[in-house]
């Protein structure tokens, strides 16, 4: 009795200390971005590799997000007993909960929308008329940028003065509201793109993960589709939160990031190129954009999509050559502000204003604390400078991401039968956008909502290839060479996670083939992986003990593989989350007559 009071001590601890460092992680992040949400937190969780995890994490961030833990748990340790401990490890644990977001993500998910159903504009049912000579577009978004920064009186000084003036010259509006599935990076740019939220989608499989929203429409597909060039490049890791997949998957030619851009220059200018999130500085991003306009052909109209950094949270970088006014992150806004500006003068010298449009946007709300002075309304930057005669905003109009996206079509003099696209309303002309027409919250409350139509948005436009690569009897596949025998696979730290193997076999006269496979996965409780051959199940497995590497032999029919095509398909039954989740990686395959 005494060991089982022993063990289930030593589990309550384990318990407890759990629950305060996550609740202490959670609280840091709500103390960075107040704002987050679950959907986000899960968006970026499954996207957060190790290199932006210490990019951005500074020895300053680890030791705030353990210091709750420092705290409480030896309060809890030394005054508490062994019930006492449990009941607040369970209390911690709720409270994460809570905290995440995790309650109301439960209610909405669990809760159907007819939104889409009413108000999603199909784009294949809008007819575009482009003008006889086709407008460029670059595109800037600008992380975490807020028109309110003009003002002085709240901000101790006029952050973006020449950005205000970009506006004021141009066409800008200023009645936004920000909407879940909008409100970080990779959202927005989903969000002003295709004029629809990004959501969380955990029942994808590995050949899904090869494209992003593939069945969306966005305003890029459109432009690519009339023949135009086009690239983006972001400061960051162009890889995090799969960006380079949404790009490619939705028109563009190219996508860059901070990799890409670095084999441009000799190594020893690395460092000076370097900004925050283990990015380029903005400097370096204008300067290579001139460089990448030099390499679009002249007879073809482009798009550039530009995405700026130096302004992340909670570690901004400012260029040494600014002036430090304030010594916080309100310097690195006036001096992205002065980079920006830079850039356009520079394009006003060149032939490309001529025939140009230029939109500047932020991406969204800067999702963490700035020192400020009383209370302002807040709202994303927004500017659409150089447009064709006659293009004019509204600009007390109710506006949110959504609405860019058929905004920056009708902004290149593209007359559209219907001014909108997928949930998003022009901003040109007098007509209603959903936000005007349902109101703010409206709109917050059924974004949250599933919806049928959003989830057709994630399901693959094409059917798989199934493209069979010749294999001999008796050789072992191991790691990498599964690459070839699959359409589909994830990479993760070295190890291929596969969900089939597609082997071309050499003539044999056996009665069997045995299938020896050795592999890694993770399962859930109770979880079981199917294999099938040629889509008859051979065999299933419920792994009894945790310890991996699993180990599985057993027979195919000979006779399934008559043209000597062999489709080996592992399907785990258990919910996923995760791609690893999706299939198996195998660390030795081996077929053999029998």
């Amino acid at each position: 009795m005494k060991i089982l009071k022993m063990l289930a001590d030593y589990a309550v601890l384990l318990f407890l200390a759990l629950a305060v460092v996550v609740f202490s992680v959670l609280m840091y992040i709500r103390y960075l971005w107040p704002e987050t949400d679950f959907e986000q937190l899960l968006v970026t969780l499954n996207d957060l590799s190790l290199k932006v995890l210490v990019s951005n994490a500074s020895l300053k961030d680890f030791i705030y997000s353990f210091a709750a833990f420092a705290a409480l748990y030896p309060l809890c340790y030394f005054y508490l007993n062994t019930r006492g401990r449990l009941y607040t490890a369970v209390l911690f644990s709720l409270m994460s909960l809570y905290f995440s977001g995790y309650a109301e993500y439960f209610i909405y998910s669990r809760t159907t929308s007819n939104l889409y159903e009413e108000e999603y504009v199909f784009p294949d049912t809008i007819e575009y008329d482009f003008p006889e000579k086709k407008r460029n577009l670059i595109l800037i978004y600008l992380e975490s940028f807020e028109q309110n920064f003009a003002s002085g009186q709240h901000y101790g000084k006029n952050l973006i003065p020449h950005l205000n003036g970009f506006s004021e010259s141009g066409q800008y509006s200023q009645n936004f509201s920000s909407i879940p599935g909008t409100d970080y990076s990779i959202a927005a740019l989903v969000a002003s793109h295709c004029g629809i939220p990004l959501r969380y989608q955990a029942d994808r499989d590995i050949y899904a993960l090869k494209y992003f929203l593939p069945k969306a429409v966005c305003f890029s597909d459109i432009l690519h589709q009339n023949g135009y060039q086009s690239a983006i490049i972001k400061a960051a890791d162009i890889t995090f939160t799969n960006a380079n997949i949404f790009a490619v998957s939705h028109g563009y030619d190219e996508a860059l990031g901070v990799d890409e851009v670095l084999k441009q220059y000799p190594e020893d200018q690395h460092k000076m190129l370097k900004g925050t999130f283990g990015g380029i500085n903005d400097e370096a991003l204008f300067s290579f954009a001139k460089k990448k306009l030099a390499e679009f052909a002249p007879d073809k109209p482009f798009l550039l999509t530009l995405f700026s950094l130096d302004t992340h949270t909670p570690t901004p970088h400012r260029n040494p050559s600014c002036p430090a006014i304030f010594n916080d992150i309100r310097d690195v806004y006036m001096c992205t502000d002065k980079t920006v500006y830079d850039f356009v003068n520079w394009l006003k010298e060149t032939p490309y204003w001529e025939n140009t449009t230029v939109v500047i946007l932020g991406d969204h709300l800067k999702p963490s604390r700035m020192e400020i002075k009383g209370h302002v309304r807040r709202g994303i930057y927004n500017a659409f400078i150089n447009l064709p005669d006659g293009l004019k905003i509204n600009k007390s109009k109710p506006f949110t991401t959504f609405d860019i996206a058929p905004t920056l079509l009708e902004s290149l003099g593209i007359h559209l039968s219907q001014p909108a696209l997928g949930l998003g309303r022009s901003l040109f002309g007098e007509g209603d956008t959903l936000a005007g027409k349902k109101g703010f919250q409206f709109i917050k409350n059924q974004i949250r909502k599933n919806s049928n139509i959003y989830r057709e948005f994630h399901k693959p436009a094409t059917t798989r290839e199934n493209t069979y690569a010749d294999y001999a009897f008796g050789e072992t596949l191991r790691g990498a060479d599964f690459t070839k025998y699959t359409d589909a696979y994830e990479e993760i730290l070295g190890s291929y996670y596969i969900d089939r193997a597609n082997l071309q076999l050499p003539p044999t006269k056996a009665e069997k083939l045995n299938a020896d496979i050795i592999f890694y996965a993770i399962l859930r409780k109770n979880n079981t992986i199917i294999f099938t051959a040629n889509n008859q199940e051979i065999f299933k497995f419920s792994p009894q003990k945790r310890q991996q590497p699993y180990h599985v032999n057993f027979d195919i029919p000979a006779e399934l593989a008559k043209d000597g095509k062999l489709q080996l398909i592992f399907r785990n039954t258990g919910g996923v989350d995760t791609s690893t989740q999706m299939g198996i990686a195998p660390a030795g395959l081996t077929i053999r007559e029998k």
